[in-house]
């Protein structure tokens, strides 16, 4: 996206999540997992993968080329990731963000609002000006509370 941004002249930017009630964001994204039932040698190969795939250097690399959040303290607080905090600010969000992490709620509806009404409701804020913020945010909770109610 940075680099798409960069070619077409758009600067990028990413900010903390508005405050309502409370601040609050829930994270949440891939897993490694080793399945039940491998036989001994799978176990390790599926142990040594796991891993490899968490360690700090790995760890680093990928939040780096994703833009994801790391996932251990070693790598955020590294010197590698604290220079890429200073050279892309916006890496850092995330990591600022996680003093306000939550639970996802695990409530019917959650992921098709998760999923569709969110993403469609932040597109009509960014293609149409005449809505406002708070127009935007509005209907996506109606959308939202009207799905939770009736599932």
């Amino acid at each position: 996206m940075m680099k798409a941004a960069e070619e077409n002249g758009f600067e990028l930017a990413a900010l903390m999540l508005p405050k309502h009630v409370k601040q609050a964001v829930n994270t949440g994204g891939s897993n490694i997992v080793m399945m039940a039932g491998l036989n001994e040698e799978k176990k390790k190969a599926a142990w040594e993968f796991i891993k490899f795939m968490t360690g700090t250097e790995q760890n680093l690399y990928a939040s780096k080329v994703t833009g994801y959040l790391p996932t251990r303290y070693s790598s955020i607080e590294s010197d590698e990731r604290k220079k890429l905090h200073a050279e892309q600010p916006m890496y850092k969000v995330a990591v600022d963000q996680l003093q306000y992490a939550q639970p996802r709620p695990m409530v019917p509806g959650y992921n098709e609002i998760e999923k569709k009404v969110y993403p469609q409701e932040v597109e009509r804020l960014i293609l149409d000006p005449s809505i406002d913020t708070k127009q935007g945010l509005d209907r996506a909770v109606e959308r939202s509370n009207a799905l939770i109610k009736n599932k």
